[in-house]
């Protein structure tokens, strides 16, 4: 959780805890379609799912940001 007290995850097809750490990007969770507990692609929705869930929240309540169409 941010200062502004905001979960934030990060959902990619691949696997990108490496990458963001790089970036240094820190989140509360990353997940990715590979995980066994996804094991979906895009745009299947059980990830969002998976985290909405993981966070307590209603989907309703979540604000999705997506880099493609």
């Amino acid at each position: 959780m941010n200062k502004n007290n905001i979960k934030t995850a990060i959902y990619s097809d691949y696997p990108a805890k490496l990458k963001l750490k790089k970036l240094n990007i820190i989140t509360d969770i990353v997940v990715s379609s590979t995980d066994a507990d996804i094991d979906r692609l895009k745009p299947d929705p059980k990830a969002l799912l998976y985290l909405a869930n993981h966070f307590g929240v209603d989907v309703c309540d979540c604000l999705f940001i997506g880099d493609r169409d």
